[in-house]
């Protein structure tokens, strides 16, 4: 079970949901902006880790107060949803 997106507004990239504890958000990449990056702003809690959900890869990233990017890694041309686990320090329920 999860929770959906906790933002005001959906990522131009995707879409956001949590789980049912509110400690793990799954980032749906859904549009892969051409830059490769992708982004959370006003995040008000601190990521611990990001890793791919389909191979468990970890994947680095970059927080500055309220905000929040990654570079996103190679993605299959044929996938639809490229969903990365991105945990954090406390539940933001």
């Amino acid at each position: 079970m999860t929770h959906p997106n906790p933002f005001n507004e959906r990522p131009e990239w995707g879409d956001v949901c949590m789980n049912k504890e509110g400690n793990v958000l799954y980032l749906h990449v859904l549009h892969m902006p051409e830059t490769g990056h992708i982004s959370l702003e006003k995040l008000p809690v601190r990521v611990t880790s990001v890793n791919r959900l389909d191979n468990g890869q970890g994947i680095d990233f970059e927080q500055k107060g309220g905000s929040f990017n990654i570079s996103c890694p190679g993605r299959s041309k044929d996938a639809l949803d490229m969903v990365l686990k991105v945990e954090i320090d406390k539940p933001m329920l």
